[in-house]
């Protein structure tokens, strides 16, 4: 069985289209994408990371809220440009973010740590507002 030129053409055709959506399909993606903000912060210093070097700077520094995230490591920092300090990476359990789940208020008595735990933790919500 053979092809004749315009079966092959068509085909090559529909080859053509797949390819084209599948490269033009990320880039939508992203562009849909909402981009992440810090809104707000849980201090007035938060931890910085600069290279190698960590730090506590005043959140006057960063400046105007929000601030764009451009990037978030696996170490849950977030990465950000200023004018002053130019770009620096902000630990993101000192700050919030339009992407930050909202916590039910939780009145009740929670035991955030144990005796036995070496860590402490925190928990958002716990005891905030609470009469």
């Amino acid at each position: 069985m053979t092809r004749s030129k315009t079966e092959t053409l068509w085909s090559l055709r529909g080859v053509y289209l797949i390819l084209c959506f599948l490269i033009y399909l990320p880039s939508t993606m992203v562009l849909a994408g909402t981009s992440m903000l810090i809104t707000g912060f849980d201090a007035d210093e938060v931890e910085i990371r600069k290279g190698a070097q960590y730090d506590y700077v005043n959140t006057a520094v960063l400046g105007p809220l929000p601030i764009e995230v451009l990037e978030q490591d696996a170490k849950h920092f977030l990465k950000i440009k200023t004018e002053k300090l130019g770009v620096l990476w902000v630990n993101q359990g000192d700050v919030k973010t339009n992407n930050s789940k909202k916590y039910p208020k939780n009145c009740r008595s929670i035991a955030i740590a144990k005796k036995s735990d070496v860590r402490q933790y925190g928990v958002r919500g716990a005891g905030e507002k609470c009469k």
